[in-house]
């Protein structure tokens, strides 16, 4: 194979044709290669690279979401309203009967947080502590648990508190909530890490104009082993975001047909790339 400059895409599948004792052995060996590609469209090639500054008004936003991190609730003798927390017991029933997780004690809730079925949080607005109400409302048609969706429901509620969001100056002692020094170093980071993450979408940005061009311009024949192999990385990434290592089983109960498409879309671009780099013999620079 390497006399012959085959470039194998997979394991190869060997049939044994003679295989006796004094008798020389032969078989065939059935294997798939890399196609042979050269990239073209690049002359056509054409990126809008965006034009993008971080404001003021950006950096604002950030430093309001770092707040809303360290935010801590104070307890309010009042009638609740949109963005305050409330602590409250509450029980379901579906024609007269309680149902299963229909009910909790204590529980937090953010007025605003959309956490609760439609019609539930607003429900809640001008309520004060030992205050108590009955909710009538409906699961959504869409509702993720098929014994609830659409069902009528009655929700008895009990108040335990209202509380307001205590938000934390911003200042030297915030900045060292975050392992910093004083505010300005706070300042500085946020804006360093912004700008990183702008440059990275830009960047990402023209890196799908090159592909969806590349693609469009260059027809790849993906050899199916490779693709077997992508299909089934990409299966054991999708269990690896839930937290789970898939068995076999696992792996085989998921259809590839859900995965082929990406999946061969990933591999013609890492061809097409593949292809130039070779062609015009990049080589990497040591200093990066």
């Amino acid at each position: 194979m390497t006399d012959q400059k085959v470039e194998l895409a997979g394991a190869p599948h060997f049939d044994v044709m003679v295989d006796h004792p004094g008798k020389d052995l032969k078989f065939k060996a059935n294997f798939e290669v890399y196609p042979e590609i050269k990239v073209t469209g690049l002359k056509t090639l054409q990126v809008e690279k965006p034009i993008v500054s971080i404001t003021d008004k950006d950096e604002t936003k950030v430093m309001d979401s770092l707040r809303k991190q360290k935010v801590s609730w104070k307890k309010v003798d009042r009638t609740s309203q949109e963005k305050d927390q409330m602590i409250i017991d509450f029980e379901g029933f579906i024609d007269g009967e309680p149902f299963d997780r229909g009910a909790a004690k204590d529980f937090s809730i953010e007025l605003g947080s959309k956490q609760m079925i439609p019609g539930f949080e607003e429900g809640l607005v001008g309520l004060k502590a030992d205050d108590q109400k009955d909710l009538k409302l409906q699961f959504p048609k869409d509702y993720h648990e098929d014994t609830l969706k659409g069902k009528d429901v009655l929700f008895k509620i009990v108040v335990k508190a209202v509380k307001q969001a205590d938000l934390p100056k911003l200042d030297d002692s915030f900045a060292e909530s975050f392992q910093l020094k004083s505010l300005k170093d706070l300042k500085a980071e946020v804006k360093k890490n912004m700008q990183r993450q702008l440059d990275e979408k830009i960047n990402q940005s023209i890196k799908t104009q090159v592909t969806e061009h590349l693609l469009k311009e260059n027809k790849v024949a993906v050899p199916s082993a490779i693709l077997g192999q992508e299909i089934r990385a990409m299966k054991v990434a999708a269990f690896s975001r839930m937290g789970r290592q898939p068995s076999e089983d696992d792996l085989k109960n998921i259809p590839d047909d859900a995965f082929k498409e990406e999946a061969e879309r990933r591999i013609q671009v890492g061809l097409l790339f593949r292809s130039y780099v070779s062609e015009h013999e990049i080589k990497l620079d040591n200093d990066k």
